[in-house]
């Protein structure tokens, strides 16, 4: 008679053997792994003279500039 482990690991590889049948299973595809500590390389981004802020961007467009400012937590007592 068979001992438990080996009646479950006969389940588990019938099991998938009805998924990988019905699934038309294979090799399974694994992500090719990364190279480490290569150094990258990057684009150079080129600068945009026409770039504005948003306080210009506002009076060009007649926008509004909401800006919250919060009172400073002091560090000494409070009474």
């Amino acid at each position: 008679m068979a001992n438990h482990a080996d009646s479950l690991a006969d389940i588990g590889r019938g099991g998938f053997a009805l998924l990988d049948r019905f699934y038309g299973g294979g090799a399974s595809v694994r992500a090719p792994k990364k190279p480490y500590n290569v150094p990258q390389q990057h684009a150079p981004i080129p600068s945009n003279k026409n770039v504005i802020d948003s306080k210009k961007a506002a009076e060009k467009y007649k926008g509004v500039v909401i800006v919250e400012y919060y009172k400073k937590k002091s560090a000494g007592w409070h009474f």
